[in-house]
């Protein structure tokens, strides 16, 4: 690829093909494929609105601001994903060249997306990232979980006991009552 962030070709995005190396988005690159048939040019954006808090974007300039996607979203519904238009998007210079190198390893350094496609080797408790091979150990551990509750309850009163009590024995004390069959 020139040292460009712009991808205007087929052959600018032949390089990110999955099926070359595995650690390339297959949907990111069936979504600049479809893209680049339609004659866009386009790169990677930062949001400048405080409320898309730095998202990046990938699309293409138009008269009326960025036409573009999010880049998450391009990279899982594949080549479908709506494009809108936004002003005030900055392009990252880069960012093309960064993902080469890493692939989606790049977007995700912490390795905590999940992908659809294996990422993962695992042995025991230790796996390697196939793309990139970062290596992780699997940590176990036990929390202790404290749930605090309230109610209501009666205190003990000795007026109350006492009425309680009285009532039980005349209760015991009373005569029972059988209904007699009465014949007329």
């Amino acid at each position: 690829m020139k040292k460009r962030e712009e991808i205007q070709t087929l052959a600018d995005i032949a390089e990110f093909n999955p099926k070359l190396d595995p650690k390339y988005s297959p949907n990111l690159f069936r979504w600049m494929k479809h893209h680049l048939t339609r004659g866009a040019k386009f790169s990677v954006y930062r949001s400048t609105d405080p409320d898309q808090k730095g998202r990046l974007w990938i699309g293409f300039k138009t008269g009326c601001g960025v036409v573009a996607v999010p880049l998450p979203r391009a990279m899982t519904t594949r080549k479908e994903a709506l494009a809108w238009s936004y002003p005030g998007m900055v392009r990252i210079d880069g960012w093309f060249s960064s993902y080469k190198k890493g692939g989606r390893c790049f977007i995700d350094p912490d390795h905590t997306q999940l992908f659809a496609d294996e990422r993962w080797a695992t042995k025991g408790k230790r796996r390697t990232c196939l793309w990139c091979g970062l290596k992780q150990n699997l940590r176990e551990w036990e929390e202790v979980i404290t749930v605090q509750r309230t109610d209501w309850v009666t205190a003990p009163h000795r007026k109350l006991e006492e009425t309680i009590a009285l009532g039980r024995a005349k209760w015991e004390m009373a005569p029972s009552t059988k209904k007699r069959n009465m014949k007329k």
